[in-house]
Formats: structure tokens, C-alpha cells, sequence
């Protein structure tokens, strides 16, 4: 919501699919969503290389503000050892947060409850717990939940951004105007001068 908020956008199966790079282009942020709105989510995910490739977005950046992975996802995924290191070394290399947008897919036990310790969304949600970084997770059950989520995401990230703008410099046109007549009129009087001892 902020004029200079950057959003990069990332859709992902068994592999990621970058759709938009970091930038700042409200006009451009909208259409990536729109369009990842077109059709049903991919049925095969693998969470984690998209969380790690997310997270990517952020290599060479300066830390200029508050980073956020949003993640939309049913959880519907395991991680293996070794993914989950990778994980927790890039959160805490990028100092990122994560906020997890949790969407119940039909015969799913969901996140929470002792009959629920073997669904994957619950072994997500418990690791994603120990990362050490800020981390919550929200159940949208319908459009009005998905809103207050984000609206409370952008409540909790509101660190300021810093950024360079390049101002206009001041107009000193006129000055180099004034100095090209000035020249003019040297070289015109020069001129006469030579025409003047010529005769």
C-alpha cells in the first residue's frame, strides 16, 4: 500500500516459476495478480524450493525496510533435512519475515489439534515456528479473512523504507544562454575589428 513498497512475485510447483521481479510498478504488481488469478493453483508443490527461491529475491539487496515472504499455500508438503537448513540459513541471512496464508484444501485435517500431528500443513506450521524469525499464520476461509490477513501483515511490517530519489537540480539555463550571447557578441566585434584592418 505504501508508494514505495517492493513486490516480487513467485508461483510454484515441483519447480519455481518467477512471474515478476522486485520492482515498484503498482500498475505491473496488479496485472502479476491478476493473472494468478486466471485459473485453479497448481496441484504438485514443492514448498520449500519455492520458499527458497523467494527468498532469493533478496540476494544483493540493501536492507532498506521490512521483508516479508507471503506464502499462499494449502501446505500440502514435506521437507526434507536438508531443505529445512537451507531454510533457516537463508531467513536469517536475509533477515526476512514470513507470514503464511493458510488455504484448506478439501479433506484436510487443517493446522491444529492432536489427531492432526501427521498432516503436513501441521509439520510446516511447526517448523516454520523455529525459525527465529516473526512468523504467523492465517486461515482464509473466505475473501473478508484473506483481506484482514493482509491488512494485518501490513500492520506488523511498517518498518520506514529508506530510498534515493534524484531531485531536480536547479535551472541554470539562463546562465549558459547569457554566456553563449556573450560569446556571440565577442566573436562578432572580433569579426568587425578584422574586417575593419583588412580595408
Amino acid at each position: 500500500e505504501r508508494h514505495n513498497d517492493k513486490i516480487a512475485m513467485l508461483m510454484f510447483s515441483t519447480n519455481p516459476i518467477p512471474v515478476l521481479p522486485l520492482t515498484d510498478k503498482t500498475d505491473i504488481i496488479q496485472a502479476a495478480i491478476s493473472a494468478g488469478n486466471i485459473d485453479r493453483g497448481l496441484s504438485q508443490t514443492d514448498v520449500g524450493v519455492g520458499l527458497i527461491r523467494a527468498l532469493e529475491f533478496f540476494r544483493d539487496q540493501p536492507y532498506t525496510g521490512s521483508r516479508v515472504i507471503l506464502l499462499v499455500s494449502d501446505g500440502g508438503a514435506w521437507l526434507d533435512l536438508e531443505t529445512r537448513v537451507q531454510l533457516q540459513n537463508l531467513f536469517s541471512r536475509y533477515r526476512t519475515a514470513l507470514y503464511w496464508i493458510y488455504i484448506r484444501s478439501r479433506n484436510s485435517p487443517g493446522l491444529y489439534g492432536e489427531a492432526h500431528q501427521a498432516a503436513p500443513e501441521r509439520s510446516l506450521h511447526q517448523f516454520f515456528e523455529t525459525l527465529n524469525v516473526p512468523y504467523r499464520v492465517y486461515t482464509a476461509e473466505d475473501p473478508q479473512a484473506l483481506e484482514a490477513a493482509i491488512a494485518d501483515v501490513n500492520r506488523l511490517q511498517s518498518l520506514p523504507i529508506h530510498y534515493l530519489d534524484t531531485a531536480p537540480g536547479q535551472d541554470i539555463s539562463g546562465w549558459f544562454y547569457g554566456l553563449a550571447l556573450l560569446m556571440l557578441g565577442v566573436l562578432i566585434s572580433a569579426q568587425c575589428l578584422s574586417v575593419q584592418r583588412w580595408r
